[in-house]
């Protein structure tokens, strides 16, 4: 399961949904889609997938205002713009589980929080982190004691799959039992420093189009 998948229903992704199924059928790979602040892609491709034989995660990442939260199992939106906190218990309200995703990430991680924020598992493997982020982020999980998730964080087809995490499931609720219980293998690949230097480069570029505001 790639557990962070964009697609365009993100204003930052370029993934449209048939092209993500098409890839998680073809490479037997289940997803976890979480667009910023929006469900109905999510939702739409749960119906879609459910027909092709590919297990989709319905999510959102949910901007809040320490970072990112993702609420993975929701079938409604959460409203952006509250504390990591309030945000993890709306996520739990409605039955869904809390991930805390790349914390130690410049502009869109809840930084030193993760250490203190109510969550169900903490994203220790981004293909789009650095090394050096992915594992600050798994010492935390360790040190608290929680499930690791993996994802590629994929905004365009070419990234999808280069982290994900391996669970023995067959359904949505055994995926995040599996996480949130420790069972899920985490496999991925981070990105160098001159890759993360163009990513941050081509990040505050975009904070600044609008108007220094987080997606």
């Amino acid at each position: 399961m790639d557990m962070h998948v964009h697609t365009v229903y993100s204003a930052d992704s370029r993934i449209e949904l048939k092209a993500l199924l098409k890839y998680a059928k073809r490479n037997c790979m289940g997803a976890g889609i979480a667009d910023h602040n929006a469900i109905m892609g999510a939702l739409k491709a749960v119906k879609e997938a459910r027909e092709m034989g590919v297990l989709v995660i319905p999510g959102i990442e949910v901007s809040t205002k320490q970072g990112h939260v993702l609420a993975y199992n929701v079938d409604v939106h959460i409203p952006s713009g509250m504390s990591a906190e309030e945000t993890v218990e709306r996520i739990r309200a409605v039955g869904g589980v809390a991930v805390i995703p790349h914390p130690f990430r410049m502009v869109s991680g809840i930084g030193s929080a993760v250490h203190s924020v109510p969550c169900d598992a903490i994203e220790v493997q981004n293909s789009r982190n650095s090394y050096r982020a992915n594992r600050k982020a798994l010492a935390v999980a360790m040190a608290r004691k929680k499930g690791f998730s993996a994802g590629s964080d994929a905004h365009g087809i070419d990234e999808l799959g280069t982290s994900y995490v391996e669970v023995e499931a067959e359904s949505i609720d055994e995926v995040l039992d599996a996480i949130v219980k420790g069972r899920a293998r985490v496999v991925g690949s981070s990105r160098r420093t001159s890759e993360m230097l163009t990513q941050y480069w081509t990040m505050l570029k975009g904070y600044a189009r609008r108007g220094f505001r987080k997606l």
